[in-house]
Order: structure tokens, then sequence, then C-alpha cells
């Protein structure tokens, strides 16, 4: 089967837009300017809460922007590594379809922010910062009951962080 430039290249685009509107829709529903008051309310005073609140919807802006960077070095980098041992081991396969196959296996990444978007915008709607950024389905950390020191590694054994 042959895979063109076309094709990855559309494939890539329908994940940089997944994650942008995963990133978008995390950061406009289920951060609120309430959620981010209580959670520093005891740091600083409201006034500055206030203030780095509307800096970081301003810069959310840039995150949004990155994204598609970011994931083109993330596949390019894994591809890259992935060719070099099928050129070393002498197998038959292009950079394009060892790319194809890098974008593809990114779906099971995908699956645990959405899966926290639907939990936190439907069925725990009462929740603080610090559930929000510990809840991580499909992870070690979510099946067993990790310690604190080693909860952040547990969680990045089976996806990727997101929101």
């Amino acid at each position: 089967m042959s895979f063109s430039f076309k094709n990855n290249f559309y494939t890539f685009g329908i994940i940089s837009l997944i994650y942008i509107l995963i990133s978008y829709w995390g950061q406009s529903q289920l951060v609120s300017s309430e959620l981010f008051y209580n959670q520093f309310s005891d740091q600083i005073s409201l006034k500055k809460a206030n203030q780095v609140y509307e800096l970081s919807k301003n810069f959310s802006v840039v995150g949004y922007i990155l994204i598609p960077f970011l994931y083109a070095a993330k596949f390019l980098i894994i591809a890259a590594i992935i060719q070099i041992g099928i050129e070393i081991e002498e197998l038959e396969l292009s950079f394009a379809n060892c790319f194809r196959i890098v974008m593809q296996g990114e779906i099971i990444f995908i699956l645990p922010a959405l899966i926290k978007i639907i939990w936190f915008g439907y069925y725990e709607t009462n929740y603080n910062m610090d559930r929000l950024n510990d809840f991580s389905p499909i992870s070690l950390y979510s099946i067993f009951r990790i310690r604190h020191f080693v909860r952040i590694p547990s969680k990045r054994l089976d996806k990727d962080y997101i929101i």
C-alpha cells in the first residue's frame, strides 16, 4: 500500500486540530475563574489572582499556536528513531509509512484527555484544581494507590499529560 505525504499531512492536521480543541475546551470550560481563585486565594491577593488568570487566558493563544509545531517535532523525532532501527535491521519501510504509524499511535494519548473533559464536564462538576490535575484515566496512578513521590512518573508511564 502506498501512503503519500498528502495523507500524512491531513492526518497530522486532524490530530493537531483535535489537540487544539481539547486544550481550548479544557482551558475555557474546566478551568474557571472561580476554580483559579480558590486554588491561589491563600497564596496571593484576589486582585493579583485576577491579573494572573487574565494573563494566562491571554497567553493561551500562544499555546494553541505551538501545538502543531510541538507535535510535529514529537512525531518526527519518534519516526526518525524508529526509522534508524529499521535501517539498522535492513527492513523495508519508508519514512512516510513510519511517520503514519507514529501518528496512528497517538490516538491512545487522545483518549485520556477526552475522558477527562467528559468526566469533569458532566459527571464530577464540583472539583478543585488539585483534583483536575491529579485525574489520570488509563494510567497506573488511577488503578493503584500510589504515594505522592511516584505519582507523576506513574502518570507518564501510560499517557501524555495534556490538560
